[in-house]
């Protein structure tokens, strides 16, 4: 059996300002109050300084709901500060390159999205010629790319590959 999903992580510049962002867009909730955590001899300091490097000194980071009992973890680093990049889709470099939310109303989300200091990078976009299934791929305010989907519907990946064989067949 596949594993599940428990969070995904994800460095902000501002995390005063990313809670508020991905409450007013996404209405994800923080599941209590930011944690400071620094290298100063405690457990979690110390457990962090082993998850990240030697440079690692201080952070905050909060944990915000989503859906089915994932979560989105933030974290804005002190010490050494976030290096927020001007283009964080670098697709062709290994890494986590996205994630993807379910959204039933693509284009009011893209608009909270930019309303909230974000960036729509695609408009939307027809996953198929013949269906209403849609996707576009945007920007939170710190650069990290958030693709959305207008369907929960794993049955789409099947048949995404299964177009996508078709129109390099033809």
């Amino acid at each position: 059996m596949p594993p599940k999903l428990a969070h995904v992580g994800m460095t902000v510049g501002n995390l005063t300002e990313a809670i508020e962002f991905y409450r007013n867009v996404f209405g994800c909730q923080p599941l209590g109050e930011p944690l400071n955590v620094k290298r100063d001899g405690s457990f979690r300091g110390e457990m962090y300084r082993k998850c990240m490097d030697e440079q690692y000194g201080e952070s905050y980071m909060v944990f915000m709901t989503l859906a089915e009992h994932a979560v989105l973890e933030l974290f804005e680093y002190v010490t050494p500060s976030v290096d927020v990049k001007t283009d964080n889709y670098r697709y062709w470099e290994s890494g986590v390159s996205h994630i993807c939310l379910v959204q039933e109303d693509i284009e009011e989300a893209i608009d909270k999205i930019v309303k909230h200091g974000g960036r729509d990078r695609t408009g939307v976009i027809p996953m198929f010629e013949s269906s209403e299934a849609k996707l576009a791929f945007c920007e939170d305010p710190w650069g990290n790319l958030i693709e959305l989907f207008n369907v929960d519907n794993p049955g789409l990946f099947a048949a995404a590959i299964e177009a996508a064989t078709g129109e390099a067949q033809s």
